[in-house]
């Protein structure tokens, strides 16, 4: 199915500037696959500067002087799983100091695009480019891909499901942000600066010496935002970050990740609570192996996009929800407008954990 691109309509307030990046393009590893940059809507494209062969990751570079808006690339990328095709052709990219929501049933491929997006699968074919934490230079023609893997991925901040992290571990919460950077033996003085910078920013700084163990949900989930902040990232991928969190840490894990978005951080977050999602997205990206559609959630109203996003009817009651969803942004229920979702009378009707 066509992806659909549509431009972004909502702005944030006085987003933070950027240091000048370089787009680092990350393409498939085998052989004969083509490299070329992806589609970005009334933004620059990267500039080839140099490559490696076609058999390892490609590279390319941007003027070291010229701040790029696009933070995340993504070209025609297809990633399999043995002999199952999980991605089809996705494409998509993410501006600096955009919050996008990637929505999906499970099984869609959510998690493989991230896991893709961060080197850890390599796609069988397309583009992913990233900006680098630093501009660097190709000094060998037989870079090492794994090397320029890690340097792709300076870029990036990753926050796992919570289910992930194994909680009882014998650790402070200022040792699981550190870690992020360096061995807590081998950290200097930046690494525990860098740390403590991390836990102020999401209003943690007073729990650094507690041992993870003894954090609520919503706080351990704010150290896990930390730890990715350490590396001081141009774009987080968030995996599904209200799991498991009541109302009240929900709408405040909201509001931390709007404020970092007016920083000029970008946010990729898969999600299930559509609602919660509503309130904070600019754009959604409709994913089912293949993206099938993407832009604001009022340019997203038609009900075959999400009833074959979902492999539901049309009268289902997710489609249904995204209904009344578009209401609220049209006014229609205002005080659930700007992520005040508490204690609304329509949330009990409109919270609908779509990949269920």
């Amino acid at each position: 199915m066509t992806s659909l691109q549509i431009p972004l309509t909502k702005t944030r307030p006085e987003q933070g500037a950027l240091p000048d990046r370089a787009m680092t393009q990350v393409g498939c590893a085998s052989s004969g696959c083509e490299t070329r940059s992806a589609p970005v809507s009334a933004a620059p494209t990267c500039e080839t500067q140099s490559a490696v062969p076609n058999t390892t990751p490609s590279m390319s570079f941007t003027d070291e002087t010229k701040v790029e808006p696009v933070v995340l690339s993504v070209s025609d990328v297809n990633v399999s799983l043995g002999n199952y095709r999980v991605l089809q052709d996705v494409s998509f990219s993410i501006n600096r100091g955009e919050l996008v929501g990637l929505l999906g049933p499970n099984g869609a491929g959510k998690t493989t695009l991230i896991r893709t997006i961060l080197g850890l699968l390599r796609p069988d074919s397309g583009t992913i480019a990233t900006t680098s934490a630093r501009a660097y230079a190709l000094e060998s023609p037989m870079l090492v891909p794994e090397t320029s893997l890690k340097r792709a991925r300076r870029a990036i901040g990753y926050v796992p499901q919570k289910q992930e992290a194994r909680w009882e571990y014998p650790i402070t919460v200022e040792e699981v942000v550190i870690s992020s950077l360096k061995p807590r033996f081998l950290a200097g003085a930046k690494h525990w600066r860098a740390a403590y910078e991390a836990l102020e920013a999401v209003g943690m700084k007073e729990f650094r010496s507690r041992p993870i163990s003894a954090l609520s949900g919503g706080q351990r989930q704010r150290v896990l935002i930390a730890r990715a902040l350490a590396q001081k990232p141009s774009l987080l991928l968030l995996d599904e970050p209200f799991t498991g969190l009541d109302e009240p840490n929900q709408e405040a894990l909201a509001k931390m990740a709007m404020s970092l978005t007016s920083s000029g951080i970008s946010i990729l977050m898969s999600t299930h609570d559509l609602v919660q999602a509503a309130g904070m997205c600019d754009r959604f990206i409709l994913l089912n192996r293949s993206v099938r559609a993407a832009g604001p959630l009022q340019n997203l109203t038609a009900p075959e996009l999400w009833a074959s996003t979902y492999d539901v009817s049309e009268n289902a009651a997710l489609v249904r929800a995204v209904q009344s969803l578009t209401e609220v942004e049209a006014g229609t229920f205002p005080e659930l407008k700007n992520g005040s979702l508490s204690g609304a009378e329509p949330r009990a009707f409109l919270k609908v954990e779509v990949g269920s």
